[in-house]
């Protein structure tokens, strides 16, 4: 999968809780999340600290929030975990579960959550 599909594919699935979400198109959308952030911190700061480009950075991670969640609960659907586990990253110390989880590979059978995401 390419980074464009997988950015494509999440959004098509902003709030869609259920079924699976291969590792590959969790890490591409992952990254260019990261990737646009940086971009959108260094504009920011190019800028000297415009409020218009504080107002972007800010639309812009209010309006990834929901496909995020919904991505990381569907790959913990994909290695048969509960997406309520996600809440454990408030804890700081969740952060290692959930780092952990996000690289385990899929499960390769029908799980709890479904078929194998494709």
């Amino acid at each position: 999968m390419q980074i464009n599909n997988a950015v494509i594919n999440a959004l098509c699935h902003y709030a869609d809780f259920s079924g699976r979400t291969t590792r590959e198109q969790y890490w591409w959308f992952t990254t260019a999340v990261v990737l646009a952030s940086v971009i959108l911190s260094l504009v920011h700061i190019a800028t000297r600290f415009s409020v218009f480009t504080e107002a972007l950075s800010l639309i812009f991670n209010l309006g990834i929030l929901i496909p995020s969640i919904s991505i990381s609960v569907r790959r913990l659907h994909d290695i048969n975990k509960s997406g309520w586990w996600l809440l454990i990253a408030f804890t700081i110390i969740g952060l290692l579960p959930i780092a952990y989880w996000a690289v385990r590979p899929s499960d390769s059978s029908v799980n709890d959550y479904g078929l194998p995401a494709s």
